[in-house]
């Protein structure tokens, strides 16, 4: 271009002797266009920058005109005798400058060949000192921070030429960094508080979800104004009772941006039992419970005497727990908790004395028409033990009960005669009976002979004269009285053959 700006002075200088030519410089300006064609003939367009040089200057001093892609051009309504100084430069070429994938310190450039010829391009990063040079319609740009909205820069150029096109310009985010330090805090039945750091970068919200072991999706929610620049938290909520959970955040810029996710997993914590109940022995429990609604994983179960844990703590799956060989005629106490994960329920716990031991080798040693005496071994020959016993008779609807003292015979009077009676025995303490030791004996009968007659008629002749009709008849009657008596007092039904004989 030096080259040709020089003979255009001479040209000029020319021009000055014989007046204004327009033909000649329009001819002189092809031979320009001539030497373009070898310098850049495919560029899309030129520009071209006429001023005039000395006292006489153009009305603006300088009138940049687009030409577009030809390589000639006249230039008309100059002034004679005055010295121009003409550049000729390419324009912006037309292309498509897009990113293609962001990551965290890259971005990926890429562009479409401009019409017309581009043996370089050159790419920069705005507010950056140094560039890239390539002969590719694509780049990569390494050493840019995760988050950030970068302006690159990317324009066209000749090799040996030291003149680069118009700039192209296109702004895109950097992939931001996940979040990190991501924790659960504040875990109730049907909540949980999720905080966390939030990365470097130009974060406009986050992408907060909760899903299930099932992959179904609990929540979701979008942290997008106002959220603490320091730790972000929110609280997820209507969560399921007692259940795992997963959640998710991720980071976001430019409202479509996301970064990669961070997970937790958590519990929501279960809810507590109810209805405990404790069901004793004298060397046994049976505890019981109803469980809660909502999941759990399992009940841990503490039975403890005097404040202190008798075994270490269990862990059951159903709702219910069996202590065997325990002492008699203590208190224990049972705490019952749902657990789901790390979490367990507030406690339930009940408290119940276990059975004293009752009684053994109970049998009777007098039996009399209105008396009955027993006798029993006690369950602990080295201390007092106090009793209660009972005699019972549901024929007669009687009941009878007294408190012995370290007593171990007992005889009962005024009973009714050839009854059978209900003999219980139990050690008892301040505050519980042992399970009852029972023997049943009848008092001797007093007996008594009760005639019964009965009259049978018949329309059939001679019916009632048959022995299969007096057996039917007292087969009956006999049912009536097993069911009537039974075996609660003495009686015995005999079939009179006759009036003076009874078979």
């Amino acid at each position: 271009m030096t080259a040709i700006g020089t003979n255009l002075t001479a040209i000029g200088t020319n021009l000055t002797a014989i007046g204004t030519n327009l033909m000649a410089i329009s001819t002189n300006l092809t031979a320009v266009g001539t030497n373009l064609t070898a310098m850049g003939a495919n560029l899309l367009a030129f520009g071209t920058n006429l001023k005039a040089i000395g006292t006489n200057l153009t009305p603006n001093g300088t009138n940049p005109m687009a030409i577009g892609p030809n390589l000639t051009h006249d230039l008309s309504n100059l002034t004679g005798g005055t010295r121009y100084s003409i550049q000729v430069f390419p324009v912006k070429c037309g292309r498509t400058l897009k990113p293609q994938a962001a990551t965290f310190y890259t971005m990926f450039l890429s562009w479409n060949k401009p019409s017309g010829h581009a043996d370089l391009y050159r790419v920069k990063v705005n507010g950056s000192e140094g560039s890239e040079t390539t002969n590719l319609m694509r780049s990569e740009v390494r050493g840019l921070k995760p988050g950030i909205n970068q302006t690159f820069i990317v324009s066209s150029g000749l090799y040996n030429d030291s003149l680069w096109s118009e700039a192209s310009h296109i702004s895109a985010y950097t992939k931001p960094l996940r979040v990190s330090n991501l924790r659960v805090s504040g875990n109730t039945p049907d909540s949980l508080l999720l905080s966390w750091t939030p990365p470097e970068g130009d974060i406009t919200g986050f992408r907060v979800q909760a899903v299930n072991d099932s992959n179904d999706t609990l929540c979701e929610e979008m942290v997008e104004d106002g959220w603490n620049r320091t730790r972000p938290e929110v609280k997820v909520t209507e969560l399921p009772i007692g259940t795992r959970i997963t959640l998710s955040v991720v980071a976001i810029v430019s409202g479509t941006l996301e970064s990669d996710k961070a997970t937790i997993v958590n519990y929501t914590a279960p809810a507590p039992i109810s209805h405990l109940e404790l069901d004793t022995k004298d060397s046994s429990l049976m505890a019981t419970w109803t469980q809660p609604n909502g999941s759990y994983s399992s009940f841990e179960v503490t039975l403890r005497l005097d404040g202190e844990d008798v075994e270490p703590t269990a862990h059951v799956t159903e709702p219910e727990k069996q202590y065997e060989e325990l002492k008699s005629g203590a208190n224990y106490t049972v705490i019952v908790r749902t657990v789901s994960g790390h979490l367990r329920s507030p406690p339930l716990g009940k408290s119940k004395f276990t059975l004293p031991r009752p009684p053994t080798d109970v049998e009777v040693v007098f039996t009399g028409k209105d008396r009955l005496a027993f006798k029993w071994k006690s369950p602990d020959s080295t201390k007092t033990t106090n009793y209660l016993v009972n005699i019972s008779s549901s024929f007669w609807n009687y009941n009878k009960s007294e408190t012995l003292v370290g007593k171990t015979e007992h005889a009962f009077e005024n009973l009714r005669s050839g009854t059978r009676f209900l003999f219980q025995v139990q050690t008892v303490t301040d505050t519980v009976r042992s399970s009852p030791a029972n023997i049943s004996h009848c008092t001797e009968a007093d007996e008594r002979e009760i005639s019964l007659s009965m009259l049978c008629s018949s329309a059939e002749p001679l019916l009632c004269a048959e022995n299969s009709t007096k057996e039917s008849v007292f087969s009956q009657l006999e049912a009536h009285f097993e069911i009537l008596l039974g075996d609660h007092v003495f009686w015995k039904l005999e079939k009179q053959e006759s009036e003076n004989t009874i078979a």
